[in-house]
């Protein structure tokens, strides 16, 4: 079976129905695909799907302006709402629990505690050392080998 797109198939259609027009007039009865048809209800039926393959690209058009219109107002929205939760928080303070009332949250990040920051330094102690990193000051006192020192 070919694969045929919407214009292609709606311009076959259209010669169909022509063809059942100027031919099948006088056919009193069509037995096709287990229906009963007449030329004018073949006619409509036929019709019916090139009605279909129209209305698909106005339907797209309509659901791309939606989305565009959603995108745009939604970006507009999250400006408002985000001032809005820095109004709350200024007016209220942090721990507001007026914060709730709105649906916001306010998330700091818990606080470290003395032993995890023990950890942290170990490890990147550690992974310096393994990697052999120098800081900015350790970095001054390598130099490149004297050229005129090689054999």
């Amino acid at each position: 079976m070919r694969i045929r797109n919407r214009t292609v198939a709606q311009g076959a259609d259209q010669q169909v129905i022509e063809g059942v027009r100027k031919d099948l007039q006088g056919v009193p009865v069509l037995y096709l695909g287990g229906k009963t048809f007449t030329p004018a209800t073949l006619e409509d039926f036929i019709q019916a799907r090139i009605a279909a393959a129209s209305a698909i690209p106005v339907a797209r058009a309509a659901w791309l302006k939606t989305i565009s219109d959603y995108q745009e107002i939604d970006a507009e929205t999250s400006v408002v709402v985000r001032d809005l939760k820095r109004f709350i928080v200024s007016s209220y303070g942090d721990g507001t629990p007026k914060l709730a009332d709105f649906g916001f949250g306010w998330s700091l990040p818990a606080p470290l505690s003395e032993e995890t920051k023990k950890a942290a330094v170990a490890k990147r102690a550690a992974t310096r050392k393994a990697r052999n990193t120098l800081g900015h000051k350790a970095r001054l006192g390598v130099t490149a080998p004297d050229p005129s020192h090689t054999k």
